[in-house]
């Protein structure tokens, strides 16, 4: 009232008093309480925020492939640096997690984000021809059988047969 502002839309007004006090400004100075223009002090805000948010996200990520890293080399170190070849096929045992992101990444599947590298019982390889990956093999471990080799969209490859071959 003192300022003589009136407010048309209170909720963006209420998360612009909220994203102030995020930031620690003073909430009390008409300078942040009243910009000339609402909405864009808001976005702005918002979009500043959202900068911190990712940022702290990706902090968040990093730390924890780092102890799933830990965890899955635990797991693996009587395999690592298994590999099978033949001619211009090859298949290696993934031995990071990176390495099932890059999977996931090339081959548009889930073999990172639904964490195959946590799953008991399995070893997950990876299918090269001439260098290039095209598929990504789980293994039961107990059984020592193929659960699945799967390439690009979760389809087979042209190369499917010689890989279960190569493996089995």
């Amino acid at each position: 009232l003192r300022n003589k502002v009136i407010i048309k839309d209170a909720n963006i007004w209420l998360d612009y008093l909220e994203l102030l006090k995020f930031f620690n400004k003073d909430i009390r100075s008409p300078k942040y309480l009243f910009p000339t223009d609402l909405n864009k002090a808001h976005d702005k805000l918002v979009e500043k925020k959202k900068k911190i948010d990712k940022a702290q996200e990706i902090k968040l990520r990093q730390k924890r492939i780092l102890e799933d890293q830990k965890v899955y080399a635990q797991k693996i170190q009587d395999f690592i640096g298994l590999q099978f070849s033949s001619g211009n096929l090859t298949i290696n045992i993934l031995e990071s997690i990176q390495d099932f992101i890059d999977e996931a990444n090339a081959h548009k599947h889930c073999v990172y984000s639904n964490k195959y590298y946590s799953k008991e019982d399995s070893l997950i390889f990876s299918a090269s021809y001439n260098g290039q990956k095209v598929e990504t093999i789980e293994l039961k471990l107990s059984k020592l059988e193929i659960v699945q080799s799967r390439g690009l969209e979760n389809k087979s490859t042209k190369y499917h047969k010689q890989i279960l071959k190569l493996l089995n």
